[in-house]
């Protein structure tokens, strides 16, 4: 009995590896073929390389305007609180001096949503101007903007009794 069982088992094996070799022979051939094609356009392409004119070269780097004014900069909602109370600002005249709606703002600070790059930009120039700059581009953008600072004594003045 072991013998017509392995007898079997060889014949099964046989015949299995008599059609995968049937269906494996098509595909070789198939990526043989296409090995031959991509070896040709290789060739073709280094010739044509070969024949095209080389560019100029310019002795000076071109410096990229994107990646220039790409700012690196990040702020939270809370930052942005933080720098508009550092200013003396109100949410109204924050959107002035950003050109947005004054919800934006609001929205900004709560989270729901995030500055855009161009006013992210404008955030991050904001946060570094220093106070005589601020205080032109608020003057000049902002109408009823009021200068915070030494204005005048917060000091209680006591009057004198008048004499009657």
């Amino acid at each position: 009995m072991a013998d017509i069982k392995q007898l079997l088992n060889d014949e099964i094996r046989r015949l299995a590896r008599k059609e995968v070799k049937a269906a494996v022979v098509p595909l070789q051939q198939i990526v043989s073929a296409q090995k031959k094609v991509i070896a040709d356009l290789a060739k073709r392409i280094k010739e044509l390389e070969a024949a095209a004119p080389q560019p100029a070269v310019c002795e000076t780097p071109v410096a990229d305007s994107a990646a220039d004014s790409s700012v690196k900069f990040r702020i939270s909602p809370d930052g942005i609180r933080k720098l508009r109370e550092k200013r003396g600002l109100t949410q109204l005249q924050l959107a002035q001096l950003l050109d947005v709606n004054q919800f934006t703002i609001s929205n900004w600070e709560q989270g729901k949503n995030k500055p855009r790059r161009g006013q992210k930009e404008a955030l991050a120039q904001l946060r570094k101007m220093g106070k005589r700059e601020f205080k032109a581009l608020a003057l000049s953008k902002i109408p009823d903007f009021k200068v915070k600072g030494k204005q005048q004594s917060r000091r209680k003045v006591e009057v004198a009794p008048e004499q009657a």
